[in-house]
């Protein structure tokens, strides 16, 4: 799961998505904010916008933290259609996805791991 602010409160969410999956680099994040096809964006959307500053936590994994801080963007024009496009190889209801949404465009993020200090 990860974790945004509240653009609100600023106050830390857990966001529980099963919509993250790992770029081929192995260290970027790629979030997809389907919002199963509905005609708005999914609350941690406008999270992540307001503050891009995120932390996502694993488990079962002994090649990565426990627990990492990321930086969020969102993705456009031919990187975020390369993003989509593997999106959809790993969960092709993506495609069904989209076109529930109608004329909005799903919005597809990409986290990348913050520099440790």
């Amino acid at each position: 799961f990860f974790s945004s602010r509240r653009r609100h409160t600023r106050y830390w969410r857990d966001e529980f998505r099963r919509v993250l999956f790992r770029s081929p680099d192995g260290q970027r994040l790629i979030l997809i904010a389907s919002n199963w096809g509905q005609a708005s964006n999914p609350a941690w959307y406008y999270n992540v916008r307001a503050n891009s500053h995120v932390s996502v936590a694993f488990s079962g994994r002994r090649d990565v933290p426990l627990e990492r801080l990321y930086h969020a963007r969102e993705l456009s024009g031919q990187e975020r259609e390369a993003a989509w496009a593997k999106a959809m190889v790993i969960y092709p209801g993506y495609r069904g996805y989209a076109a529930r949404a109608g004329d909005r465009t799903i919005p597809v993020i990409m986290l990348e791991p913050e520099r440790e200090n």
